[in-house]
Order: structure tokens, then sequence, then C-alpha cells
């Protein structure tokens, strides 16, 4: 596999390895990482373990089936929640799964029981 990053300066670096998977992932998680970190606030990448999120779904309106539209996210100690969208997802290079897969590599805990979900909304 290639991967073609374009520069500031109008040219190409082609990098033609074994590894450009690898470096691709980084870089999208790099992207993940400063997207939660300007969003939620944080001060450094270490509080990632500490986010507490829940995912919202809603109805597509052709199909009738139930989509992620976006996940609400919070700080373990602060009391209100950051929507985060399924396009900021996306913005940062990563699917949906890419991305709650990051938080859950990261430490981050989903909230699963119902009744801790509708106390905080």
């Amino acid at each position: 596999m290639a991967l073609t990053i374009k520069t500031s300066i109008g040219g190409n670096i082609n990098i033609n390895t074994k590894n450009s998977n690898i470096m691709l992932k980084k870089i999208v998680n790099d992207c993940i990482k400063s997207a939660l970190l300007s969003k939620l606030k944080l001060r450094s990448p270490g509080m990632i373990k500490w986010i507490q999120y829940f995912p919202a779904y809603k109805l597509c309106s052709h199909t009738k089936e139930k989509t992620l539209s976006s996940i609400f996210l919070k700080v373990k100690y602060q009391r209100s929640y950051v929507s985060f969208s399924v396009d900021e997802m996306e913005i940062t290079g990563a699917s949906c799964i890419e991305f709650i897969d990051y938080l859950e590599e990261k430490g981050a805990n989903e909230l699963i029981d119902a009744s801790e979900i509708l106390e905080t909304i």
C-alpha cells in the first residue's frame, strides 16, 4: 500500500513501505487525540482515561434502521456532557467504530446503565 501526503508547499511525499498502515493509524490516532483534547478542554492526553461516554442513536429516514448520530462525552467528575457528532468523528479520519475503539484503548468508560444516562440527561 502506498501513502501519499500532501505538503503545504504543493509537493507530495510518497511512502511505499509495509509500515504505511501503521503510520496512517498513528496519524488518525493523533487527530482523534487532538480533537478530544480541544473539545473537552483536557490538560493532557493522560486524562482521556477519565472520559465517560455514551452513544446516541437516531432512526434513518430511508432504511428505518438505528444509526449512530453522536457520542456524548465528559470527564468523570464534570457535570455536563459534550456532544461529538458523527461528522466530527469522521473529520479526524476515523470511522465511528475506530473512534470508539480509540476511546476504549485509552481507558475511557462507556456508560451502559440506562438510569445513569437518564439522570444526566
